[in-house]
């Protein structure tokens, strides 16, 4: 941080997914020592010394990005002493900045290092207090920013959103309580673009916030014959880009797709083709199988309360499958 790098991180030899464990690389070099002489004008030691280029670095108002860099390098040089400068340029930086997006960018590492700190126990009380700032900001801002904006803007904050929503709860109940209602009130809005307005609706969905009618009416209105065909398209990419389990556990709404592409024109099926291989194509192989099978089962009888058996997967191991039942048992309160 004062600009000698005798040391730096590195990529590790071991395998290892925790963050418990640094690897570096030290090599000292004889100039380094005149360096040292020079970086005394900040600082009479290292770290004070390291603490002084933190606060200039933050002052004067720089970008928000630059800010929550110094926040995150501040926190992994453990200068305590530095932290609440670097906080508080964070906290006024946020409130100035009007670009919604910037400050969902900018969430998502302020509400990991709120919630699990660093490996050096650093006190992180007063990052939780500017990250919930924060998300009240973009909970307010969200609105306008999806006003207007066209297809490309609205893939990309639907990518913020999903950032956003990933660390919500992070921050606790009452964050998440906070967040979810703003999504609810950006899902009631009219002219949504219709990625963003399938997101939402997924994110609702998958959050017991939207109830499975409502969603089940929503997609069917997405893909009713007067919607152009891209935008329905667009509306399934954002809905299922979390994963196709819904298409493979709820009948209905396979159905609601599957009718739907039988009645797109031949002309329109060719234009949104790439749109469709791309969203089905993020499926898992196991999960495609099953929605050909399910699909190819919609026209079939089944027997009054026989549930269609699919195959999710091929080579299960049945003996270590078993082996986790008695700790779900144990999850659901209910005997192994």
């Amino acid at each position: 941080m004062i600009g000698i790098s005798w040391g730096r991180p590195a990529a590790s030899t071991r395998r290892s997914t925790g963050t418990f464990r640094e690897t570096w690389e030290l090599a000292w070099q004889p100039e380094f020592e005149v360096d040292l002489v020079a970086a005394g004008v900040h600082g009479t030691t290292v770290a004070g010394a390291a603490a002084a280029r933190l606060r200039a670095a933050v002052a004067g108002a720089p970008a928000l990005a630059d800010v929550t860099a110094a926040v995150e390098r501040c926190l992994l040089a453990d200068l305590p002493d530095a932290l609440p400068d670097a906080l508080a340029a964070l906290d006024a930086r946020a409130a100035g900045d009007a670009d919604v997006a910037h400050l969902m960018a900018a969430f998502p590492a302020l509400a990991r290092a709120t919630r699990y700190g660093d490996v050096r126990g650093t006190d992180t009380s007063a990052l939780r207090t500017v990250a919930e700032r924060v998300l009240a900001r973009i909970c307010a801002g969200l609105p306008p920013a999806a006003h207007g904006i066209d297809d490309d803007e609205a893939a990309r904050l639907s990518g913020l959103v999903d950032g956003v929503h990933d660390v919500t709860g992070l921050l606790g109940e009452a964050a998440t309580g906070r967040w979810l209602s703003a999504l609810e009130r950006l899902a009631e809005r009219p002219a949504l673009p219709p990625l963003l307005a399938g997101r939402l609706a997924r994110l609702l969905a998958d959050t017991d916030r939207m109830a499975a009618d409502e969603v089940e009416r929503r997609l069917a209105r997405a893909l009713t014959p007067g919607t152009p065909a891209l935008h329905a398209g667009a509306y399934l990419e954002g809905f299922f880009a979390g994963g196709a389990l819904l298409l493979v556990h709820d009948d209905r709404l396979l159905r609601v797709v599957d009718r739907w592409l039988a009645e797109v024109a031949a002309a329109q099926f060719d234009e949104m083709l790439p749109l469709l291989r791309r969203t089905f194509g993020a499926f898992a192989d196991p999960e495609r199988r099953a929605i050909g099978e399910r699909a190819a089962a919609l026209g079939q009888a089944v027997p009054a309360g026989r549930v269609p058996a699919v195959r999710v997967a091929d080579g299960i191991d049945e003996e270590r499958a078993e082996l986790v039942l008695p700790v779900f048992a144990r999850l659901l309160g209910v005997d192994a």
